[in-house]
């Protein structure tokens, strides 16, 4: 009977952290203010994923810019053997790896203002 309420337990949605953290972020802050308390263990688990999140976030940020830097180097470069013919592919290239960049900051800002909204700094 032991090993029944053990398995109860952990199937509790709260001990979920995916579901804990979607819990916590749509939390009304602003209506709590101050008087918001949260339990630690989920504070913990939410601090941890939003820190995960964060972290793969300026990883794909910084692959971005290194994409997009070389897209840009090879832009130039086309003008140096081609002269001013035609550059769409390398064109294309560079747009689709500027987009990349547009696309993975936001990604990133949305991730530090979660983190910041939390005083998770």
């Amino acid at each position: 009977m032991g090993s029944v309420n053990r398995s109860k337990c952990k199937l509790h949605p709260f001990n979920d952290p995916d579901i804990v953290a979607e819990m916590v972020r749509n939390l009304p802050i602003k209506e709590f203010g101050k008087h918001l308390k949260i339990n630690r263990l989920w504070y913990n688990c939410c601090k941890a994923k939003l820190w995960k999140q964060h972290e793969k976030a300026e990883k794909i940020y910084d692959r971005a810019v290194e994409k997009k830097e070389k897209a840009g180097d090879a832009f130039g470069r086309s003008f140096e053997g081609k002269g001013i013919g035609n550059h769409e592919l390398e064109w294309k290239v560079y747009h689709k790896a500027c987009k990349e960049i547009t696309e993975a900051r936001k990604k990133q800002i949305m991730v530090r203002q979660a983190l910041g909204r939390f005083g998770f700094h």
